[in-house]
C-alpha cells in the first residue's frame, strides 16, 4: 500500500475501498474497515470501482511492454467483515474509458473495442451495442 494516495477511494460495506495503480510495479485492492483495520483484497492494479446498488464491481489492468491484461471482478461482502473478490472476466487487455450506462451496466474499451457489462443480465459482458 505504501505512503502514496490511492488512485480510488470508494466507501462501501462499512468501510472504504483503497484502490492503487503502480503501472508495472503493480497496486492493489485494501479494504479499510470502521475499526481501521486493513485487508487486501486484490494485487493487482485498480484502473476503476463502480457500483450497482448493492454490489461493487472492480476494474484491473496492466499494459506494461509485452504484457497487456486485465479483470472484472465482483466484491462481496460474505462475511460482514472482509469483503472478497470474485473475478467475472478476464478481458483481453487492460481496460480504459469506463463509464457507468444509466444504472444498467458499465460501458469500457480494451484494445480500442468497447464493450458493456449488463447489471440486468448476469453480469454478462458483450460488445457494445451500435
Amino acid at each position: 500500500m505504501g505512503h502514496r494516495e490511492p488512485s480510488f477511494k470508494f466507501p462501501a460495506f462499512g468501510g472504504t475501498f483503497l484502490g492503487y495503480d503502480y503501472g508495472e510495479f503493480y497496486g492493489g485492492l485494501f479494504f479499510k474497515a470502521e475499526d481501521n483495520t486493513i485487508y487486501e483484497i486484490l494485487s493487482e492494479n485498480i484502473v476503476g470501482i463502480y457500483r450497482s446498488g448493492n454490489e461493487l464491481f472492480v476494474f484491473t489492468g496492466l499494459n506494461h511492454l509485452l504484457i497487456n491484461e486485465g479483470s472484472i471482478y465482483k466484491i462481496e461482502n460474505i462475511s460482514n467483515t472482509r469483503p472478497e473478490a470474485k473475478k467475472i472476466e478476464n478481458l483481453s487487455g487492460r481496460p480504459y474509458e469506463i463509464f457507468p450506462i444509466e444504472e444498467k451496466g458499465i460501458s469500457f474499451k480494451v484494445k480500442g473495442e468497447c464493450h458493456e457489462i449488463n447489471f440486468v443480465a448476469p453480469n454478462i459482458v458483450k460488445p457494445c451495442a451500435p
